[in-house]
């Protein structure tokens, strides 16, 4: 089972302009009994930032911070829900076992390694696992 690969209950994504992320942050941390949990740059996407924040009574989400939403890859545009899971590699064998498509392979991100999959209809899950080196980006 895919879901035995998991460390975390789930992000739910969703997209913010720069002009808007300070209000989105600043209100769920607030209203929602949330923290920041993470937060990095994608530079080879150019202005992209993403935040992880967590919180135990209304749940995660994960916030792409960007001011050029069409002008990102489609998987990305599509993934709807992340798990921070122990190894990606280990969990797209999961997944490719259980015989679900992989949209993206192990790749090197700033906080450790992500991928991603699909499941029927479209619905794109992003994976992530912390490195050593990664750990520098949680709050």
């Amino acid at each position: 089972m895919i879901s035995s690969h998991y460390r975390s209950t789930p992000y739910i994504r969703v997209f913010a302009s720069h002009a808007d992320v300070g209000g989105l942050v600043s209100q769920y941390v607030e209203q929602f009994d949330g923290r920041v949990a993470y937060e990095f740059d994608i530079e080879r996407l150019g202005d992209v930032k993403v935040i992880g924040i967590e919180s135990p009574s209304s749940g995660n989400v994960s916030v792409v911070v960007t001011d050029h939403f069409d002008a990102l890859p489609a998987m990305l545009q599509r993934t709807r829900v992340l798990y921070e899971v122990e190894s990606v590699a280990q969990t797209l064998a999961a997944v490719r076992k259980a015989g679900i498509a992989v949209l993206q392979e192990e790749t090197p991100v700033p906080v450790g390694y992500q991928g991603r999959f699909e499941l029927a209809g479209g619905y794109v899950i992003e994976l992530a696992a912390f490195s050593p080196e990664g750990l520098r980006f949680r709050k």
